[in-house]
């Protein structure tokens, strides 16, 4: 990798002999698992799982791309408290890549050094990743929720269509539907609207269940709107929309009179203006 920093091997020996194997997560396409990978020394949150891995050549071009230029997005670190063990969040991708490109294998250490760092092993010795920014790896404690961090961090950066977007937001909103859809769009970056189109969705199949009160941006709980924006109605409210809403089926009906006469004397003189003129001995 460009402008490698050594490490030691005593350095090494230490994170090695910290280091747990770890059981979740599958490997990518045709990428080795083997002691000294980052899948057997890093857990992986299923927060992770929500997005799909990358496809072999897709692989090869991200680690040529990392190997040229550095991180562009750091890797991201998740821990439930002080003492719980780091898990991934964001950046699988990332790290097979460097394995594949490099062909060695890959670690993520954040135990001994300040910032953390992601390391290939060449030559039987340690090399830091370079980062763009100068930041690897980043870690995150409870105060973030890991699924909503994962969506907002790749439903932009990711080239999803409308039907994935919505599928991803439908899973987070299922994981906390009291939460309103202004509070869900303010925590990943989408409008409240768009919100509100996957959770009418996802209750219409029955994988959000529906709930009577939300709780909004300032943690207040709030009467829920079906298909709306997690507001609270406002008094009068109900009877206004029933007002216009009969208003609007008012006009629509009379407009359609109003078109059926106008047909109806269209064709009348259409008629009376083709009809043959009858002899002048048959005329009054």
């Amino acid at each position: 990798m460009p402008r490698a920093k050594s490490k030691s091997a005593a350095t090494e020996a230490e994170s090695t002999a910290t280091e747990e194997p770890n059981e979740q997560g599958a490997a990518a396409p045709d990428v080795p698992v083997h002691p000294a990978t980052w899948r057997a020394t890093l857990q992986i949150h299923p927060a992770a799982e929500l997005f799909p891995l990358m496809s072999p050549a897709e692989l090869k071009e991200l680690g040529e791309d990392i190997k040229a230029n550095g991180l562009a997005h750091s890797i991201a670190l998740w821990r439930a408290n002080p003492d719980a063990p780091l898990e991934l969040l964001d950046g699988r991708n990332r790290l097979d890549a460097i394995e594949r490109i490099t062909g060695a294998p890959v670690r993520v250490r954040p135990q001994f050094v300040s910032p953390p760092v992601i390391e290939v092993k060449a030559a039987d010795d340690w090399h830091t990743v370079e980062a763009q920014g100068g930041v690897g790896v980043e870690i995150l404690d409870s105060s973030v929720d890991p699924y909503a961090y994962v969506i907002s961090t790749n439903i932009k950066r990711r080239h999803l269509n409308v039907e994935q977007r919505q599928q991803l937001l439908i899973a987070l909103i299922a994981r906390a539907p009291e939460k309103s859809n202004r509070q869900i769009g303010k925590e990943i970056g989408v409008t409240d609207k768009t919100v509100a189109h996957a959770r009418a969705k996802g209750e219409d199949v029955r994988i959000i269940p529906n709930v009577s009160t939300r709780t909004d941006t300032r943690g207040r709980k709030q009467p829920a709107r079906k298909g709306g924006s997690g507001k609270p109605e406002k008094k009068g409210e109900k009877g206004t929309r029933e007002a216009g809403r009969v208003s609007r089926l008012r006009r629509t009906h009379s407009s359609g009179r109003q078109r059926a006469t106008t047909s109806t004397r269209t064709l009348r003189k259409k008629y009376s203006a083709s009809a043959p003129t009858p002899p002048s001995e048959f005329r009054s």
